[in-house]
């Protein structure tokens, strides 16, 4: 009976490992400029995960996520179905895409040996996540940059209302100089 108790707490204990490549989350702050990425150890399905947070509406900018690998029969460091999202909230608790899944796609311009992704998009003030998943190959690593810059606020008397003022404005001055004249 202790034989087999300690059988199935050994069996159990290795099922709940966790595996080589969970999903590595890492904060990049307050309206990140800077880079992102990872060395994929040993290979294998990867699921990574950059929280982020915005405090005014923004424009972010995932700059060319690449992979690169050397051409010919070894493929261990290409990724396959390497692809880059980006969700409103946390990982705990996704919201919305906001940008993809985008897909990995190669060649990236003149390197034939090499995947790229990237996005843009316009967000409200938030908490987000940047998620990059695949099947790396052995020695695969991935690279790459997000940049946020504020979107600026319209300017004073913008739009509709402001035209309709500018308008009324003009016509005002036009009368009054038309009075002075004639």
């Amino acid at each position: 009976m202790r034989k087999m108790l300690l059988a199935t707490a050994a069996v159990l204990a290795l099922s709940l490992s966790v595996p080589a490549n969970a999903a590595i989350i890492s904060d990049l702050g307050l309206d990140p400029n800077r880079d992102v990425g990872r060395t994929v150890t040993g290979g294998g399905l990867f699921d990574d995960q950059f929280t982020f947070t915005l405090d005014a509406a923004s424009t972010i900018t995932i700059l060319a996520v690449l992979n690169t690998y050397p051409l010919g029969p070894n493929t261990s460091a290409f990724i396959d179905n390497f692809t880059g999202t980006v969700f409103a909230g946390t990982p705990g608790s996704p919201g919305a895409v906001v940008i993809g899944p985008t897909l990995a796609t190669s060649p990236c311009g003149p390197l034939i040996n090499c995947q790229s992704l990237g996005g843009v998009a316009t967000l409200d003030a938030g908490t987000y996540f940047l998620d990059f998943t695949g099947n790396a190959g052995s020695t695969a690593a991935y690279g790459g940059t997000i940049n946020t810059f504020a979107v600026p606020a319209p300017a004073l008397g913008a739009g509709i209302p402001g035209m309709i003022a500018a308008c009324f404005g003009l016509y005002g001055f036009h009368r009054r100089r038309r009075a002075l004249v004639g």
